[in-house]
């Protein structure tokens, strides 16, 4: 009988370093993904260079290639000073634009942003 009382406590340790040694190993596990991630975390949330950051000057980045494309549209239709005193449609058509003037028979509505 004393042998098999001693298998009894020789099997019972043996699931309980197996126990031990599983809960060692998730904690491990545990340990590798928090060093891992904090790291990530910080690049991805609080460092200078952070994603929210990133996207912000994205969409700004998009706004000012919008409106450097209207610019350089509006350069491209752009006449020099010459060409406009010579060139009386030129003349009236930047009259009408820059200078908001119209004829005596016209009504002419502005709308600004």
């Amino acid at each position: 009988m004393h042998r098999v009382v001693m298998k009894k406590k020789n099997k019972e340790e043996s699931q309980h370093n197996g126990k031990e040694s599983q809960h060692k190993l998730w904690r491990k596990l545990a340990i590798y993904i928090l060093a891992f991630l904090l790291p990530l975390g910080y690049a991805f949330l609080l460092s200078d260079s952070n994603y929210v950051k990133h996207r912000q000057l994205s969409e700004k980045i998009e706004e000012v290639k919008k409106e450097n494309k209207k610019v350089s549209k509006y350069l491209e239709d752009a006449h020099s000073p010459e060409e406009i005193q010579q060139n009386p449609a030129l003349m009236e058509k930047y009259i009408r634009e820059q200078l908001n003037m119209k004829k005596s028979s016209e009504d002419v509505f502005i709308i600004r942003k």
